[in-house]
């Protein structure tokens, strides 16, 4: 089922020869991962390909190949609708607030509402999972992101003609931490050029693109640093916010999924989002690309 939907887009029931669902297959390929790993944890793909390559190491087993597949041709080759990878679910939520803010200044980003009163987003975000992180090599943080930018085409190049036809947006940090990604952009562009950050976007191949944190001040920016020193300083039951945090706290201090969901989600009406225009103009700029498709 898999070969087929790989090479022709459609796949079908063994049994009946009726056209099957992409739902049906992941159900299939989901209760085959796991009975085939049971009782142990789902490994890292990418530990299992580094340990396979060793003299007389094992080679990574089938069933985890096919479903990372899977993953790819769902996520990536046939996604509806651009699709934005963020560093973490926390840029997620400042991302979906900010459009939802500033809608009427980037009219590319802003959802439509259907006949029938519903509301259809511009954009989906990808969401991070135990799964996407071992299979994918997304698990958030540009150390991680850079691996999958690097792999991406790999990922796909044995998928049919007609795909990659919607953006897939990867969202870093323009920070130190971001060196090993403008490295592997460089390559993968085969670019003469700097790569460091400073330009809107970077079209890395097929519909892959990557869009740097635009700097507003200094010589490095996080997503955190497009709100408002107020925003940042905002006190959250006698805690302040600290970006290094993720999702525990301190006695003294809150970190980034309290920050995204209390401070920014909760009071999205009220904050001031201006900051992000800048990387709302870029998501923009790259909505304008036209894909020739695979």
């Amino acid at each position: 089922m898999s070969n087929s939907l790989f090479k022709t887009g459609v796949c079908h029931h063994p049994d009946t020869k009726k056209r099957a669902s992409l739902s049906v297959l992941k159900g299939k390929l989901e209760f085959t991962l796991a009975a085939k790993i049971y009782p142990r944890e789902l490994e890292s793909f990418s530990d299992l390909e580094t340990a396979s390559k060793v003299p007389g190491g094992t080679p990574v087993p089938s069933h985890y190949k096919l479903y990372r597949s899977f993953l790819a041709y769902e996520k990536f080759h046939t996604n509806a609708r651009p699709l934005i990878v963020c560093e973490g679910k926390t840029d997620n939520t400042y991302i979906r607030c900010a459009i939802a803010s500033l809608s009427a200044k980037f009219p590319l980003l802003k959802p439509t509402t259907n006949a029938d009163g519903s509301v259809c987003q511009v954009l989906s975000f990808f969401k991070h999972s135990e799964k996407h992180a071992k299979l994918l090599s997304i698990s958030g943080g540009t150390g991680e992101l850079h691996k999958f930018v690097g792999k991406y085409g790999s990922l796909l190049n044995k998928f049919h003609s007609g795909g990659q036809l919607q953006p897939v947006i990867v969202i870093v940090d323009n920070d130190a931490a971001a060196k090993p990604m403008w490295s592997v952009i460089k390559e993968q562009m085969g670019s003469k050029g700097a790569v460091d950050g400073s330009a809107s976007y970077y079209h890395v191949k097929r519909n892959l693109f990557v869009v740097p944190i635009p700097i507003p001040t200094g010589k490095s920016a996080s997503i955190e640093d497009l709100f408002d020193k107020a925003t940042l300083a905002t006190v959250n039951r006698g805690k302040k916010f600290n970006p290094q945090l993720k999702s525990h706290q301190t006695a003294t201090q809150y970190g980034k999924e309290i920050f995204a969901k209390w401070v920014i989600e909760a009071n999205a009406t009220s904050i001031e989002f201006s900051g992000f225009e800048p990387l709302l103009g870029r998501l923009e700029e790259v909505l304008k690309v036209t894909l020739p498709g695979s």
